[in-house]
């Protein structure tokens, strides 16, 4: 039983000895010592960012991850294409490559002598240089021709003269009419001269003339202006006016005909009139004036000033809007009147009472201009100095200025109270703008001597208008 163990023992081991590889027990038992065996190192390393492309300006050889942070130089710009020409009308600077587009003016055309008066009998309309070969009919001969033209105004009281240029010396003055006004003559040479004592409407005067060859009519408008007279009528029976607290911008009388009606303490105008072609015109410094209804002072000078401009009672006239409250007042004196007028109605009416302050287009300040230089009335009201305060060059973009060559009036940034005395006397001529002017060069000439109250006038008259007008601003 013994031996049998030791047999089975014995084929187990062979047994176990021969799969031992296939069982995957590695014999470990050699004939030499065995190595030790190695230490396994499981720390991780950190990465490195940066930019890992090779191409890159900033190329990092040692990164491991990239970060977007390459950068490359940009490419080359390709060729601009366009006119590389200096001198040619459509030179393009960035161009780099001609395309061949350039365009350049034409030559000059090589000059064309001959006539360049389109009035000639023998204008050539491709002529570029006049060669004097001109030739005209000859003129219709002129019998007689009074100087300037053959309107004129003339001022009572002072020496006038009306020069009568002719052709022909052998005529006599057969008549004219109507009669010429007090004062004024013809000599004998057809001159109108003398001294005229007072005012004349307009008038268009028909003088037939006898000459050698026929007789024949020609026709002279003329008016005798008095402004002195035109005060008195436009202030009669006001005396003292009080417009409580309204500050009133100075209405300047800067035109041939102009004149002021109310001076304050300042001696600045605050209102003022003006003949204006065959028209008149007055103004006040403020809307609230010119149709003042409480019925004192106040309510008597816009009555006048209404009455003189239109030339009477028996008229018709258009009120603007803003005005509609006086239909009443006028109507009792006798006017026919148009309320919520506009330039539409100018047509139909003897005189306007509108606002310097407005909003007309120049279609419609032509129309009010035509009005009033052909015979028209207007009254105008408004302030300029309130109007300065949020616009610019009140002489050229103030609309009541719009108009200033046709009305002479000025509507000044500058104001003034607006209670004063207009007295019983008209103010002095050197008031006017114009006249203060002439005043200052006769005086520096000698020709005249002013007082010093007269040069403190014309100092006051003349800064007033300085201050306000650009130096190339025309005024006559």
């Amino acid at each position: 039983m013994q031996i049998l163990s030791k047999v089975y023992l014995f084929a187990f081991l062979l047994l176990t000895s021969s799969f031992t590889g296939c069982l995957g027990i590695e014999d470990v038992s050699t004939d030499e010592e065995s190595e030790p065996e190695k230490e396994i190192d499981n720390t991780e390393q950190t990465p490195i960012e940066g930019c890992t492309n090779s191409t890159a300006n900033n190329y990092n050889q040692n990164a491991t991850v990239d970060n977007g942070s390459c950068t490359f130089d940009p490419p080359e710009p390709g060729p601009l294409v366009g006119c590389t020409n200096l001198t040619a009308n459509n030179y393009n600077q960035n161009a780099t490559v001609d395309d061949g587009s350039c365009t350049f003016d034409p030559p000059e055309p090589e000059p064309i002598e001959g006539c360049t008066n389109s009035t000639a009998n023998n204008y050539n309309q491709n002529a570029t240089v006049d060669d004097g070969s001109c030739t005209f009919d000859p003129p219709e001969p002129v019998v007689i021709v009074w100087s300037n033209n053959t309107v004129h105004a003339i001022s009572a009281n002072e020496t006038a003269s009306i020069q009568l240029i002719e052709n022909d010396v052998n005529f006599t003055i057969v008549s004219i009419e109507p009669a010429l006004p007090d004062g004024l003559t013809f000599d004998t040479n057809g001159n109108i001269s003398g001294t005229p004592t007072t005012r004349s409407v307009w008038n268009t005067y028909e003088i037939t003339v006898n000459t050698i060859s026929n007789n024949f009519t020609n026709n002279i408008t003329l008016a005798v202006h008095d402004l002195d007279a035109d005060w008195r009528d436009i202030t009669a029976d006001v005396g003292t006016v009080d417009y409580g607290g309204s500050y009133l911008s100075l209405i300047l009388p800067l035109g041939e005909w102009a004149f002021p009606i109310g001076i304050d303490s300042s001696d600045r105008p605050l209102f003022s009139a003006a003949h204006a072609g065959f028209g008149r015109i007055v103004g006040y410094g403020h809307e609230g004036l010119v149709a003042n209804g409480g019925g004192g002072n106040e309510t008597q000078l816009s009555l006048n000033a209404i009455e003189w401009v239109c030339g009477g009672t028996d008229k018709s006239v258009a009120l603007e809007s803003s005005f509609n409250h006086f239909e009443d007042e006028l109507e009792a004196e006798g006017y026919t009147v148009t309320t919520s007028a506009t330039t539409d109605d100018l047509n139909n009416v003897d005189c306007f009472v509108t606002e310097f302050w407005n909003n007309y287009d120049d279609t419609e300040n032509g129309i009010i201009e035509n009005f009033l230089s052909s015979g028209g009335g207007l009254v105008m009201g408004g302030h300029a100095w309130y109007w300065s305060y949020s616009n610019s060059d009140v002489a050229n973009n103030y609309p009541g200025n719009k108009i200033f060559r046709t009305t002479g009036l000025f509507v000044s940034s500058s104001g003034g109270g607006a209670n004063l005395d207009l007295g019983n006397e008209a103010p002095s001529p050197l008031y006017r703008t114009l006249t203060a002017v002439d005043a200052v060069e006769k005086h520096m000439a000698d020709a005249v001597t002013l007082s010093d109250s007269e040069q403190s006038i014309v100092s006051t008259t003349i800064s007033l208008a300085v201050n306000q007008l650009p130096i190339d601003f025309d005024i006559i």
